[in-house]
């Protein structure tokens, strides 16, 4: 696509987080000649300059493009009308920010950066993650792919944070001659389980919020009632988890949590639970209370008509020990800062 070999693709990216923040100047304005120099400087990897320029291609956009591209988003796709603003306060802070996935804006023979919030955002890769996600030509990535890598992520997670509990799932079983899966994910306590089924993306939340009377969210029921079947039939024929507590879960790869708690009703929840890996995480990190009693406090608070998505209310009631976990992203952020 880019014409690039994805090592290099991703090397490059961290040259060019390297060259701006090694800088030492407070700017917003960057040489693109001397980013080339830079980049060919690299004892690790030899890159050409005409790799180099592709990179840019992909990397830099024009003011024009970026304002177009910030309009496109926040205008209903039917009426040619921008977007209400009450329904752009409820949803605009999860966007995609234009600026995530263009953090440098081209001007002249300069790249000029919008905010270091948005390079650190980028070096999330998450504009790279949704080309690959939305390419067709990858056959069968989100079913046989992307789903698998989900629940491995969320598994080996659990492993390195989770103490006192069996994690395991997504194991073959058989009822009579039939071949069964288990649930992807499984963390059983000694008083409480949790099951998890991974999925992919429920929807395209650009499309669904620039055509939102019109949209079809019916996979998220389809996935929901797939998981319900799909658990139901395991703790009937392989495994009932007799006298545990029993938290099912729909699990996205997904970080629109406000989305997400919108589409499920508390009659749901009791059911299954509708949330993100984001969600899971926070979840999974609490030390300071058993997983069962956060969510019976969770469910009764959305008995109260509390709407808040379960990676808020962790948040919300367990922040501070939220806050002193990092991810390895953000160590290895730090470690070039320094």
């Amino acid at each position: 696509k880019f014409g690039l070999h994805f090592n290099k693709f991703i090397f490059l990216h961290w040259i060019l987080f390297s060259y701006i923040i090694k800088n030492k100047k407070t700017t917003i304005y960057f040489s693109i000649s001397d980013f080339k120099a830079f980049a060919t400087k690299s004892d690790d990897i030899s890159i050409s300059t005409q790799e180099i320029e592709l990179f840019l291609e992909y990397v830099l956009i024009s003011k024009e493009d970026f304002k177009a591209k910030y309009v496109d988003i926040r205008k209903d796709k039917n009426t040619g009308e921008f977007i209400s603003y009450e329904r752009m306060t409820y949803l605009d802070r999860y966007l995609p920010r234009i600026s995530y996935w263009h953090p440098l804006i081209k001007i002249k023979d300069k790249m000029m950066l919008v905010s270091y919030t948005s390079l650190l955002q980028f070096m999330k890769f998450d504009r790279l993650y949704s080309f690959i996600y939305h390419n067709n030509h990858i056959k069968d990535f989100k079913s046989k792919i992307h789903g698998h890598c989900v629940s491995d992520y969320i598994r080996n997670y659990a492993k390195n944070i989770v103490s006192k509990a069996k994690i395991y799932g997504d194991e073959e079983y058989y009822i009579g001659k039939d071949k069964v899966q288990a649930p992807d994910v499984i963390i059983e306590f000694d008083t409480y389980v949790l099951i998890i089924e991974a999925k992919s993306k429920p929807f395209d939340l650009v499309k669904a919020l620039t055509d939102f009377d019109n949209y079809d969210f019916k996979k998220i029921e389809t996935d929901r009632d797939k998981s319900v079947k799909n658990i139901s039939r395991y703790l009937k024929h392989q495994n009932a988890f007799d006298g545990k507590k029993i938290y099912r879960f729909v699990c996205y790869f997904f970080e629109h949590p406000v989305m997400l708690s919108d589409m499920d009703d508390i009659y749901d929840l009791e059911r299954i639970m509708i949330t993100d890996v984001i969600s899971i995480e926070n979840l999974l990190s609490i030390k300071s209370k058993n997983h069962d009693v956060i969510l019976e406090d969770f469910l009764e608070s959305r008995k109260k008509h509390d709407t808040s998505a379960l990676s808020h209310f962790c948040k919300s009631k367990y922040g501070n020990e939220l806050d002193d976990n990092h991810d390895e992203f953000d160590d290895f952020i730090k470690s070039f800062c320094d």
